[in-house]
């Protein structure tokens, strides 16, 4: 019989949810004592491995039925993006549209202080003009805020997912994989498999949408720095342009220094402590 408590998120009003007041007691307990497994809450259920993985299958069969058809040369090699996407797509575009919403909402402001300071600067105008402007930046703080704290949720729940399938599919197959196919892959491999590359699939739901997010924001920022400074901006874009090149170099040079024998040696150790080589592990460890 399972010991996890109710988790209250299901149940939780609107307000309770966009402020994570339903978080609270957790928070409060682990203040006053710490933590133990008996006051983890339990997964909600569209977030349990059974939940995730029979929604994969679903969409999996729908995919053959759709494809039945087909010539199997003709079939995506982006099949497993293709399967994500479908499986997760909602809750992908709910966090779009709060990133969007907070990237707007990050432009309001400075729209704001431009009133407010041109409103300081004319003694004619009325004062509710000022209070107004003052009200709403800080409504437009507030939304951001909320809608900021709403996009990593969803990103993070969307992450944990993504990782949930992942390993579950790398699991289920390695149940069912030939004695002739299971040869061609060690144990580590397949332990990598489901804990660092799955892991990373978690990081990159973190920042997918900056894929369009970053270059909307440029936009919109040099339209607003067109508009104040007229060509001028043109050098700050330059600047900008020059240091792509620069970064790429460096993010290249980075990736080589960490990509090296330590990966191979971690993969063998793994798979030596797994097949219980244990006087290996130890000596290995210590090292």
């Amino acid at each position: 019989m399972s010991t996890y408590v109710e988790n209250p998120e299901a149940g939780a009003a609107f307000l309770s949810r966009i402020t994570f007041n339903w978080l609270n007691s957790m928070v409060l307990k682990g203040y006053k004592q710490p933590l133990v497994q008996e006051d983890m809450w339990d997964l909600n259920e569209s977030d349990s491995t059974a939940f995730i993985n029979e929604g994969k299958k679903e969409d999996e069969k729908k995919k053959k039925k759709k494809d039945k058809k087909k010539e199997e040369e003709n079939y995506p090699n982006s099949w497993l993006i293709a399967t994500l996407y479908k499986t997760f797509k909602w809750i992908l575009i709910e966090s779009a549209f709060f990133k969007l919403l907070q990237d707007v909402l990050t432009f309001v402001s400075p729209q704001l202080l431009k009133l407010m300071i041109s409103f300081t600067q004319d003694k004619s105008r009325y004062a509710w003009e000022g209070y107004l402007y003052a009200v709403l930046l800080m409504v437009v703080a507030l939304l951001q805020s909320l809608t900021l704290q709403q996009y990593f949720q969803r990103c993070f729940v969307l992450g944990m997912r993504v990782r949930t399938a992942l390993m579950a599919a790398v699991y289920k197959k390695a149940l069912v994989v030939s004695n002739d196919t299971r040869k061609e892959s060690t144990v580590g491999e397949t332990v990598n498999l489901m804990s660092a590359d799955a892991q990373r699939f978690n990081d990159v739901t973190n920042f997918i949408h900056l894929l369009w997010s970053c270059p909307l924001q440029i936009i919109i920022s040099i339209v607003f720095l067109w508009l104040e400074l007229g060509p001028s901006v043109l050098a700050g874009l330059g600047v900008m342009v020059l240091m792509v090149p620069i970064n790429g170099f460096l993010a290249t040079k980075a990736r080589k220094l960490q990509v090296s024998r330590a990966a191979k040696s971690f993969l063998c150790t793994i798979n030596r402590c797994l097949n219980n080589d244990t006087h290996f592990c130890r000596f290995d460890f210590q090292v």
